[in-house]
């Protein structure tokens, strides 16, 4: 059967006349706002090397992300990862601009997703790169840049967003001197909030009491401040995360939530993400990755942004 003939792939759609006047309007007052709070846009090429997403760890899974091969031999790759992109045109000094940079774009990325997961590959969004250290100022003033900034844009988009907010250094501190090979698993169990699997795992690896308590208790303990109280109390024997825990009290506003991120990513400290009440599907997510810089020049470099999901926002505003 000729399918393209009135076929399109699954996870891809035309918009509608309605649709693209909502997706150009959110377009346009994304640029305004980051333009505003004094970004410049930044146009990565739509095709990369595949290896440029792999090497990162959210995409090293080949499914992921659309490969091909070009007449000259090369792997390549569409672009699936904007984040990667901008962060590697600014280490490799192909950016045009000079260190600290902030930076935004709005575009599309391309995710492959299975046949019947009725998940979208395409997926236009809008978001920000805070790459260098302004001023010297400190981590967590830092932190609180992001979390302002992501208010104020989606303040501007989509009134009456919530915010998650985790810190992918729980895992690393969590995860010191466990078998690399039961990460993975224990990752995922962590992130999917799944007690059993975690408690099953942590005997399998001969995780310690303590830290074992820990990663099966903490995915269960969220919400405002008042729950960082209960996770001090569990947390007693690790000062490391006494000390994280610390850092969050001076984030307001949010619903705490330690078992946001997979370790498996490139973020490296705090994470945030987004939801419209009434809509399970984020409209917003980010957070730290300062050891991203290292994949492309060998070096670290203070990096944070978000991006904003504006195929989501899109198909909430239709449903309103």
């Amino acid at each position: 059967m000729e399918k393209f003939r009135s076929w399109i792939p699954h996870g891809f759609d035309y918009l509608s006349p309605e649709e693209i006047k909502i997706l150009r309007r959110l377009q346009a007052q994304s640029r305004e706002c980051f333009e505003k709070e004094g970004f410049n846009e930044i146009i990565p090429p739509g095709i990369d090397y595949a290896g440029a997403f792999a090497i990162t760890g959210r995409n090293a899974v080949p499914d992921r992300i659309f490969e091909f091969r070009d007449s000259a031999g090369e792997i390549l790759a569409v672009r699936s990862d904007l984040t990667v992109q901008v962060i590697k045109a600014v280490a490799s000094g192909r950016a045009g601009t000079t260190i600290p940079a902030d930076l935004y774009y709005v575009q599309p990325v391309f995710v492959e997703a299975g046949k019947g997961s009725g998940a979208s590959r395409e997926i236009y969004q809008a978001g920000i790169e805070m790459i260098g250290s302004p001023n010297q100022i400190s981590y967590i003033e830092r932190v609180q840049r992001l979390v302002t900034l992501a208010r104020t844009v989606l303040g501007t988009l989509a009134e009456g967003a919530r915010f998650l907010y985790g810190d992918a250094r729980f895992l690393e501190i969590l995860f010191n001197g466990i078998d690399p090979m039961l990460r993975r698993e224990l990752s995922e169990a962590f992130y999917k909030k799944d007690r059993r699997k975690i408690q099953e795992l942590c005997s399998k690896g001969d995780v310690s009491s303590d830290r074992a308590l820990i990663l099966s208790e903490m995915p269960h303990i969220f919400g405002g401040p008042e729950c960082l109280d209960e996770l001090e109390t569990l947390c007693a024997s690790e000062p490391g995360l006494l000390l994280l825990l610390k850092e969050a009290r001076q984030i307001p506003g949010v619903v705490f939530d330690f078992s946001l991120v997979r370790e498996l990513s490139y973020y490296d400290g705090p994470v945030i993400e987004a939801f419209l009440p009434g809509h399970t599907d984020r409209i917003l997510s980010g957070g730290f990755y300062d050891g991203l810089a290292r994949e492309f020049s060998g070096k670290s470099l203070p990096a944070a942004g978000f991006a904003v999901h504006l195929s989501e926002l899109v198909r909430a505003r239709q449903a309103a």
